[in-house]
C-alpha cells in the first residue's frame, strides 16, 4: 500500500480564551479536520469537523458547509457538496495534566459534517477541501488573527479502487499552561494500513469578510 502523509495544516490552533466581543462574521474558529472513508462501490463518507469557541460572540457553527470536490492535477471543479450540520457537541476543558485544572471560562465545540458521495477511480485523482473564516482575535502568533481563516484539505490518491483516509485516535488538550512542556498525542490509525508520516506545516489561509459568495468571504463557496 502506498505511504501516507498525514499534513497537520491548522488543524487545530489551541487557544487560552480570555473573552471579548468581536462582529458576527469573525473570531470563532478554532481548529477542523477532514477525512474520507471508503464504505465500497466507489461510495465515499465524507466527514469535516469543525471546532468552535463557545464563549465567542462569533458566528455560530454552520448550519451547512460548502465541500468542494477538484480534478488533482487540473484543480477542476467536479463537485461543490452543501453537508449539513449534526449536533453541536461539548468538548472537555481537557488539560492533559491531572495536576492542572482549566479555568472556568474556557468553552470549545463542535459538530460534525457527514455526507456520502461517489467518487469513481480518477486518473489524477481527487482533493477536498474546506474553507472558513475567521479565527480568534487572541491569537499572538499571527498579525491581525481574525482577519485569518482556515482551509483544510485532503487527498484521494489516483486511480484509487477503495482507500480511506487516516482517522484521528483523539482530541488534544484545548487548554496550555504557559511555559510547560505538554506531550501531546497526535496519533491516527489508517484504516488500510499504510504508513503515517506527520509533519508540521505552514497554516492555508481560507476565507475573507468580503461579502457575497467568493473566495474572499466568510463561507467560500466552492471553497478554494
Amino acid at each position: 500500500m502506498p505511504n501516507r502523509t498525514m499534513w497537520l495544516r491548522a488543524l487545530w490552533a489551541v487557544l487560552l480564551i480570555v473573552g471579548g466581543t468581536f462582529p458576527t462574521w469573525a473570531a470563532h474558529l478554532v481548529g477542523g479536520d477532514l477525512t474520507y472513508t471508503c464504505t465500497g462501490n466507489n461510495m465515499y463518507q465524507l466527514k469535516l469537523v469543525v471546532y468552535r469557541d463557545c464563549n465567542s460572540t462569533g458566528a455560530q457553527l454552520d448550519q451547512t458547509a460548502s465541500i468542494g470536490i477538484y480534478d488533482g492535477v487540473s484543480g477542476q471543479l467536479l463537485y461543490n457538496l452543501q453537508v449539513n450540520k449534526g449536533a453541536t457537541i461539548p468538548l472537555p476543558a481537557n488539560t492533559g495534566n491531572p495536576c492542572l485544572q482549566a479555568p472556568p471560562n474556557i468553552c470549545t465545540e463542535y459538530a460534525n459534517y457527514i455526507t456520502i458521495q461517489s467518487l469513481p477511480p480518477r486518473a489524477s485523482g481527487y482533493v477536498i477541501s474546506y474553507q472558513r473564516c475567521c479565527r480568534n482575535a487572541t491569537i499572538t502568533n499571527l498579525n491581525n488573527p481574525d482577519d485569518w481563516g482556515m482551509t483544510l484539505t485532503t487527498r484521494i490518491p489516483p486511480n484509487d479502487t477503495c482507500n480511506s483516509s487516516p482517522q484521528w485516535n483523539s482530541t488534544p488538550p484545548i487548554v496550555l499552561c504557559s511555559q510547560e512542556y505538554l506531550n501531546i498525542p497526535v496519533t491516527c490509525t489508517d484504516p488500510d494500513g499504510d504508513s503515517l508520516y506527520y509533519s508540521l506545516c505552514d497554516l492555508y489561509h481560507g476565507g475573507g469578510k468580503g461579502q457575497g459568495g467568493g473566495f474572499n468571504t466568510p463561507q467560500p463557496s466552492p471553497p478554494a
